[in-house]
């Protein structure tokens, strides 16, 4: 008797257990399609806070073949963190998850829109383990996370030695 009342306990327990556990998919906001889109990364660049690279404000002039033209650089606190003294990932580093490196393009002294890559591997939407964006300082957009950096890649890839920032070795 003392052997199935206690069967009966533990088999009671584990389904406490499995029942108290489950939740409501409503209650968990983890979707990804929730946490990374374009809205979100207009939310993360218009609202966060940045660094400027090498903590200097001076607008950098466009080198080579860039699309973007003058622009600021700028570091969320995750990509800053990764940063070495001269304020350049190290050739061969990578970003962590979180990193945002932002460019605020210049025209005629004025931020004209933003260009920015969001370093989330879990996203479907990446490429290179980043979303690529670019939006109008309204937050309209130029480049959705969907197209995956189609229009930017070629470029970036030309430097995956610092994870895909071309900058670094530009300035």
């Amino acid at each position: 008797m003392p052997v199935r009342l206690i069967l009966a306990f533990l088999l009671l327990c584990g389904i406490v257990a499995a029942n108290g556990c489950s939740k409501d998919p409503a209650d968990n906001n983890t979707d990804e399609t929730n946490l990374y889109t374009d809205a979100a990364m207009y939310q993360e660049i218009s609202n966060g806070s940045f660094y400027y690279y090498q903590s200097d404000t001076a607008t950098l002039t466009a080198a080579g073949n860039s699309p973007h033209g003058a622009f600021k650089l700028l570091f969320n606190q995750e990509a800053k963190n990764a940063l070495g003294t001269d304020g350049k990932l190290a050739v061969g580093d990578t970003f962590p998850a979180g990193s945002i490196v932002l460019k605020d393009v210049i025209r005629n002294g004025t931020t004209r829109f933003y260009a920015a890559m969001w370093k989330q591997p879990a996203s479907s939407n990446t490429n290179e383990d980043w979303l690529w964006y670019e939006a109008n300082l309204d937050g309209s957009l130029l480049e959705s996370i969907t197209t995956k950096g189609s229009g930017c890649i070629g470029c970036h890839r030309a430097n995956a030695n610092r994870d895909f920032i071309n900058s670094f070795d530009l300035h």
